[in-house]
């Protein structure tokens, strides 16, 4: 049976794609030139057309220039050039909006370490409702594509070519429209099978019909249902009963004559060759039928014995699996716990410069990692709530600043008190409303509050995060709050 994902479908006509612009991009004479774009232009133009689908493409020179801007959005072309500048490790700079237009084009979960250290890949996306296909290839050192194509509302013709791909005489294929509610494509089968079967428990889990195993799964738009025939049991069976048919019109026969032998007084006469006959033949077909049957239940047996020990060996990954996300979240843990008492230490000196404290956060995540990766914002605070050091850039200051000092009022408020009365800290009027609106359960965050020294997991708006915080009421530590979180995609990426 072939097997046909939404890579193997997409990757030959990037590949194409690719293979005709490199010559463009190689011509070292036409690298600034109009007919450049246009040619580039034009050569997306006709993927387009080929896939029936809106392709966002992004096509980089030596130089790690955008040459074609105009096939971008103003968002897409931001969001292309980070991420190219960021996967060859070359000088960028980061932007407010870079998450908010990752969401509008891939989701949040996607991450570009995916792509590091190579020099083609290309990836299925689901992230958040975004379905699509990520591929991005190097020409050379610098220079290369970027493609991305959401199939989340994919067209018809796609489907049904991926369902001739997996279809066969004895793996029928049904597809049901949501909308219409109703069978739309049909593969090896003429079963009429009622749309309302699909809204029942056994569609997912399983059916029999008409011969036919049938198992359902579902999309955003369509409903698909995916069979199996088990004729070949069938004929077995058949063949089985002919011969226990075979045999027992033999053994009835053999005991009417033998029944007519003993009730003669003149006895029946055979000829000693038909009875030898008769006895090898019966002496080879009983031990034959008895391996036959042996050998069916000892197949059957093995069968059982071989799925039983498949769902051991996937429940071991799916262990081993969840053992990995455990300890994963133990390093973000001991990671934090490391930060609190580098902190900590503090107690009686000068505050730490901003070099100082970066040059720590790389030293607990290790020289491997990029620090975003475990900090991906972290804010450190003194106490009347002004900032000493954060890893947010000075573009994300206006728009996370507020957020993280009324955090700090919050957690001091509640948690430190003593040390805001030392030193004569009070909040103004606007800073007690907006926390007072921060604190309502129905934000969300109240919980937080109440959970120093805590790795949190909150899942917020389609953002999956763990929050850390905590405080220092020694009056001679020059820090008195800080709070950090870290993304928790990298996890959902590799797990």
């Amino acid at each position: 049976m072939a097997k046909t994902t939404a890579v193997d479908f997409f990757k030959p006509y990037f590949d194409d794609f690719t293979n005709k612009i490199s010559p463009l991009i190689n011509n070292k004479s036409n690298s600034e030139s109009f007919s450049l774009n246009k040619s580039i232009s034009k050569h997306i133009n006709e993927l387009n057309e080929k896939l029936n689908e809106n392709v966002r493409c992004a096509v980089f020179d030596k130089d790690a220039k955008l040459l074609n801007p105009e096939n971008l959005q103003d968002y897409e072309r931001r969001f292309f050039k980070y991420s190219w500048l960021k996967i060859h490790n070359l000088p960028r700079t980061d932007y407010v909006e870079k998450f908010s237009d990752q969401q509008k084009i891939i989701g949040r979960e996607f991450n570009t370490k995916q792509m590091i250290g190579h020099s083609e890949i290309c990836i299925p996306i689901s992230s958040l409702g975004k379905i699509g296909v990520f591929y991005k290839k190097n020409i050379d050192t610098i220079a290369g594509v970027i493609i991305y194509v959401d199939y989340k509302k994919t067209n018809l013709d796609f489907i049904e070519s991926k369902i001739k791909d997996l279809a066969s005489s004895n793996q029928p294929i049904i597809l049901f429209d949501k909308a219409k509610k109703q069978s739309i494509y049909t593969a090896f089968t003429n079963n009429k099978i009622d749309y309302r079967i699909t809204d029942k428990d056994d569609f997912i889990n399983g059916f029999i019909k008409d011969n036919i195993v049938w198992k359902g799964f579902n999309t955003d738009e369509y409903k698909l249902m995916i069979g199996h025939k088990f004729d070949e049991i069938k004929k077995y069976i058949k063949k089985l009963c002919l011969a226990l048919s075979i045999l027992f019109i033999v053994i009835t026969i053999a005991s009417i004559l033998f029944y007519k032998n003993i009730s003669n007084k003149n006895g029946l006469f055979i000829s000693i060759r038909y009875k030898l006959v008769f006895l090898f033949a019966l002496a080879i077909y009983l031990p034959t039928l008895s391996l036959w049957l042996l050998s069916y239940t000892s197949v059957n047996d093995q069968r059982t014995a071989i799925v039983n020990d498949i769902k051991k060996k996937m429940q071991d990954i799916l262990n081993k699996i969840d053992s990995d996300y455990k300890k994963n979240e133990e390093t973000i843990f001991n990671r934090y716990k490391e930060l609190d008492e580098y902190l900590k230490s503090f107690k009686g000196k000068k505050e730490p410069t901003e070099k100082h404290i970066w040059n720590k956060l790389q030293e607990i995540v290790g020289n491997n990692y990029d620090i975003d990766e475990q900090f991906n914002w972290l804010d450190i605070r003194r106490i009347d709530h002004s900032l000493i050091f954060s890893t947010y850039s000075q573009e994300q200051k206006d728009r996370l600043d507020k957020m993280s000092q009324l955090f700090s009022i919050i957690c001091s408020e509640k948690h430190n008190q003593d040390r805001l009365n030392y030193a004569k800290i009070k909040p103004s009027q606007s800073d007690i409303f907006m926390a007072s609106m921060l604190e309502n359960p129905i934000v969300g965050f109240s919980a937080i509050f109440e959970r120093p020294k805590e790795l949190i997991s909150l899942n917020y708006e389609g953002v999956s995060i763990y929050i850390w915080w905590n405080y220092f009421s020694d009056k001679d530590n020059p820090i008195a709050f800080y709070m950090g979180n870290t993304n928790n995609r990298s996890a959902n990426t590799n797990f």
